[in-house]
């Protein structure tokens, strides 16, 4: 039987955008597909420009869906929507101000087909100056959890049973970190993963000012620390909590300098640098000797670095 792709496309304010993302998608050479765009109450033309762009590929018509929230949920609640309507045997995320290589999934199929539940790839961004590409360290655990790879989800296509049988699922109100609660629960509990080391193929737009992830406020930083705590939770039910301890205290470490320097007196910093404390006690140091943002950041980098480069987990 032929393997099904869900894609899921959130959409709001990406007028602008929508139909490259749509052409890209609709002009994939992998025929089995199912598209399914959640419309999270965008006040723009993106719809219409969708709608049109539908009538120009008669052949992928039976296969869109678009779902309309009766009000704004925001990315979170966008790919929830998606998930729970999703019908396929892998789950690929899209942003719909973002756009593909039109062969991307047939790239991936014969890794899906040799029993991969997630496999990832490389990207290219684009902006202003044009395109870069953007390769990829080595698809572990702990550099998911220490960010030394980028956690965002569309560069993953997933099978659906770790999202469903480990009930890892987006959780509404989480957007800023949204996909970072997703990729460093998935990447934990996938028993078979690949890096396409040599395929680029998402194309990620940072120009977009719409976006959800556009502008971080003090409230997305205290909705990273909700993340951090839930992903902390899903590693202790996992029994591997202390064995990531460093990559998860250095999670924290970028997230205390940031909150520190939006909002010194924020009540959660006191109990962020604790859980710190308890984790890492060089990492404690780093953060409570060093107030500049800056060179907070240098030190953790650099710290970051040496625990990758000999393997310190």
């Amino acid at each position: 039987m032929m393997i099904k792709i869900s894609i899921l496309i959130p959409i709001y304010g990406t007028e602008k955008y929508i139909e490259r993302c749509a052409i890209s998608l609709f002009e994939q050479t992998y025929k089995n597909i199912e598209y399914i765009f959640v419309n999270d109450c965008t006040k723009d033309n993106s719809i219409d420009i969708l709608l049109s762009i539908i009538q120009k590929y008669p052949e992928r018509k039976n296969q869109i869906r678009i779902i309309n929230h009766e009000y704004n949920q925001g990315l979170a609640g966008a790919r929830l929507t998606g998930l729970i309507h999703s019908t396929g045997d892998y789950i690929w995320c899209v942003d719909s101000d973002d756009y593909v290589e039109t062969n991307a999934i047939d790239k991936c199929i014969k890794y899906m087909k040799q029993g991969y539940d997630l496999i990832a790839f490389n990207y290219i961004i684009k902006n202003e100056l044009g395109l870069t590409k953007n390769l990829q360290h080595n698809l572990t655990v702990e550099n998911v959890l220490n960010h030394y790879i980028s956690p965002s989800i569309w560069k993953y296509i997933i099978h659906r049973s770790l999202y469903f049988n480990y009930k890892i699922l987006p959780i509404i109100g989480i957007n800023y970190s949204e996909d970072y609660l997703l990729t460093a629960r998935l990447i934990l509990v996938a028993q078979k993963k690949i890096q396409l080391k040599n395929e680029y193929l998402y194309y990620y737009e940072c120009t977009n000012e719409n976006s959800y992830m556009h502008n971080i406020k003090v409230s997305n930083l205290e909705s990273k620390v909700e993340t951090i705590n839930i992903i902390k939770d899903f590693y202790r039910e996992k029994g591997v909590e202390r064995k990531y301890q460093i990559p998860l205290s250095i999670s924290m470490g970028y997230l205390y300098t940031d909150l520190r320097k939006a909002d010194k007196n924020n009540r959660l910093l006191p109990p962020l640098k604790q859980e710190i404390f308890k984790k890492n006690r060089l990492l404690y140091s780093i953060i409570s000797l060093i107030s500049s943002k800056k060179t907070c950041y240098r030190a953790i980098n650099f710290y970051r670095a040496i625990t990758v480069k000999f393997n310190i987990i």
